[in-house]
């Protein structure tokens, strides 16, 4: 049988090189919010013969969980899940791979998501993306590999190429661990990096490489709670807050480490403690303030006696952590267990209130925070910016009008024309994909088309292969349905 040439998922296809205006973006002293579905249903809490009935690639699964998430250079959004069997205990089963969709910089909705990397038969999870200036940095975990904690790659290019899959080369003397990267990594003064990872129970620690990934060590010490997220302090300090199945008096646990991870101070928060199904989510932003973000209540609904708010919370500091401004969000959503019939499994004792499950943040360059949710029906996508946490009048819902038209054309390296497609900046600051998007091979074969009304799909939309076979198409109505072929 002849070879096939290798089909590249769709999230890795059409990646826009430049030429957008990653900085346009609503006006920053303005309350701004919405929310998005990070995942479609399907295939999203529902079983693989639906998924398979709809056409949706091998390799997709009904629960998608523990998310990675960076704001790519050209101003896309990347976010990778891993995709294994609705069960609960399927978590660690060998079939469970990695899934990744795109929300590209001036479109409304998020790609369908694409199968990305599944090692046959190795239990693939738990993806960190970090975006470190311009070099994406992917780190997962898994089990199945022996003695490997991790494995990683990286790319320059939005997301569209990767390096090959590399696995540690570990010095030292390396602690207990959990195969399973957290959601924070970071630099030094000295350009070492750093990323979280989740110790032995209710512990966290940082991997370190002071030679750009040839090598890595165990930093030593570990901290006071599973899935810690870590921020640099301005006073050379990093602190970790949280995360999971650990407290003090009912609150989640901080730890502090002035030498980079070596040793740890163990203190109280003011914020709730949490367990099973959830991780919260912790950044510094653009203008020097802490985000955080996470539960009033754990997943069995306890909490510290003196918190009387349910659900879900955003909180902004000015002061590296001393003091909070917690704003809660309302449109957060019930554990999926609360929602569907077929997740009931994992509710245990539960409860109804809002969770924001495993959650992560980041922030994109025009200024837009983004918090992703896991273990909701289904995951959802938070936008804000900081004047809606501090509570600065209502938030904007409104669509401003076109000011300004952006045209752009990228050509492949023979010269031959690779994608046109266009755009506006609305008065409202926001840009938004706008008329026809074409895409070509090299050869000037048809790759991709799509048309778009101000950031949404419609018309028909269609992808071919090198071979000039049509390999998938969606129609897009005005009434925002769509028919998948």
């Amino acid at each position: 049988t002849p070879q096939r040439p290798q089909e590249i998922p769709f999230v890795q296809q059409c990646v826009k090189e430049g030429g957008l205006p990653i900085e346009a973006g609503p006006d920053l002293g303005k309350p701004f919010f919405r929310v998005r579905k990070a995942l479609p249903i399907p295939p999203e809490n529902v079983e693989e013969e639906a998924i398979q009935a709809c056409g949706l690639p091998q390799g997709i699964l009904g629960h998608n969980h523990c998310p990675g998430l960076t704001v790519c250079s050209n101003g896309d959004l990347l976010a990778m899940f891993f995709s294994s069997s609705r069960s609960h205990k399927a978590e660690y089963w060998p079939n469970v791979g990695l899934i990744a969709t795109r929300l590209r910089f001036g479109a409304e909705e998020w790609d369908p998501p694409s199968p990305f990397f599944d090692i046959p038969d190795i239990n693939d999870q738990s993806v960190l993306l970090w975006n470190d200036n311009g070099k994406i940095w992917m780190f997962w975990g898994g089990i199945g590999l022996s003695d490997v904690p991790f494995k990683w790659c990286v790319s320059s290019d939005h997301g569209s190429t990767w390096s090959p899959m590399r696995l540690p080369f570990q010095i030292g003397r390396i602690g207990g661990y959990t195969p399973q990267p957290i959601s924070s990594a970071f630099r030094d003064e000295d350009g070492a990096i750093y990323f979280a990872m989740d110790g032995l129970g209710a512990h966290s620690f940082l991997w370190k490489s002071e030679d750009e990934g040839t090598t890595w060590s165990d930093t030593g010490r570990r901290t006071g709670g599973r899935h810690t997220v870590f921020v640099p302090l301005k006073d050379g300090s990093v602190v970790g807050m949280g995360g999971k199945s650990s407290d003090i008096n009912g609150f989640m646990p901080k730890s502090i480490t002035k030498d980079w991870g070596k040793s740890y101070e163990i203190e109280k928060t003011d914020f709730p403690a949490l367990a099973s199904n959830q991780r919260p989510s912790f950044i510094r932003l653009a203008s020097g303030r802490l985000l955080f973000a996470g539960d009033y209540q754990n997943f069995n609904g306890k909490k510290p006696t003196g918190v009387t708010e349910n659900g879900s919370y955003v909180a902004l500091s000015d002061d590296e952590g001393e003091t909070w401004t917690i704003k809660k969000i309302d449109a957060a959503q019930p554990h999926e267990s609360k929602a569907i019939p077929l997740s009931e499994e994992w509710a245990h004792n539960g409860h109804p209130h809002a969770t924001l499950g495993y959650s992560v943040a980041r922030q994109s360059p025009n200024g837009m925070i983004h918090l992703l949710t896991t273990m909701n029906h289904p995951c959802l996508h938070f936008e804000f910016n900081e004047a809606w946490v501090l509570g600065k009048g209502e938030a904007s819902t409104s669509e401003g009008s076109a000011d300004r038209t952006i045209e752009r054309i990228e050509q492949h390296a023979n010269g031959t024309t690779r994608a046109k497609w266009s755009g506006e900046i609305g008065n409202d600051g926001i840009f938004r994909l706008n008329g026809a998007e074409k895409w070509s091979y090299p050869d000037g074969t048809l790759q991709y088309e799509v048309h778009w009304t101000r950031g949404r799909k419609t018309g028909v939309e269609a992808y071919w292969d090198r071979e000039g076979k049509k390999s998938w198409e969606w129609e897009h109505a005005a009434d925002g349905k769509s028919i998948w072929r």
